[in-house]
């Protein structure tokens, strides 16, 4: 069904992502202008964002400076969160896909963290704003480096 919407499967390296999942703790440090989404489970609840695109928004660093980065806790979820955390990762990932990364309107997972609770299956949106002193803030086109490098598991689309 994804390969009929021009969703393709590559290695590493072969063709040029045009979006990376990172579903592992992101390491700090530079990297190329891949828009990236972080999809990872903390304290029970699925998180889902942000979606970075590099110079057009705030990067993984910003989040962490604020206060939204990777928090200590258990990072294991009951499985219907972990299933739901995947779900809206998939949702999040194809408008990212329509969206942005095609020139449209970005999803709901851009600049934002979307929290699942575990209890009430609400959906919470925490957006995420440029720090003033992450090297991002003075990005201005899409090819400027973000602050967080690609990392763990990824699926190139």
């Amino acid at each position: 069904m994804l390969g009929v919407a021009g969703v393709r499967a590559a290695a590493p390296g072969r063709v040029p992502p045009d979006l990376v999942v990172l579903a592992g703790p992101p390491a700090p440090g530079p990297a190329g202008a891949v828009d990236h989404l972080v999809v990872t489970v903390r304290n029970g609840r699925g998180v889902v964002g942000p979606l970075v695109l590099p110079g057009r928004g705030p990067c993984l660093r910003c989040a962490a400076m604020a206060g939204h980065g990777p928090h200590p806790g258990p990072r294991t979820a009951a499985p219907h969160v972990v299933t739901a955390t995947g779900a809206l990762a998939v949702g999040q990932v194809l408008a990212a896909v329509d969206g942005p990364v095609r020139g449209g309107d970005p999803p709901a997972s851009w600049a934002a963290q979307l929290e699942i609770d575990p209890d009430t299956a609400r959906i919470t949106a925490r957006r995420v704003h440029r720090h003033p002193d992450c090297p991002c803030r003075t990005a201005s086109v899409p090819t400027a480096p973000c602050g967080t490098t690609a990392q763990g598991w990824t699926i190139t689309v």
